[in-house]
């Protein structure tokens, strides 16, 4: 599952379970709805052995 901090960044990604060693790409798209910076947080939740999600974060100016 993949989930975001704002509703002007969206993911798409293949929902299907993946295989053992299978690399599946996520990507994340940002619609500003106002200049200047913007510091958000994307969250990928998968089963893994500790359970931890992967936060990926996204800085930037709009300008």
């Amino acid at each position: 599952d993949v989930s975001t901090t704002c509703g002007c960044t969206a993911a798409t990604y293949d929902k299907r379970p993946a295989k053992p060693g299978e690399t599946l790409r996520v990507g994340i798209k940002m619609t500003p709805k106002d200049t200047g910076f913007f510091d958000e947080v994307v969250t990928i939740k998968y089963n893994s052995i500790n359970n931890q999600p992967i936060k990926v974060g996204i800085k930037g100016n709009v300008r």
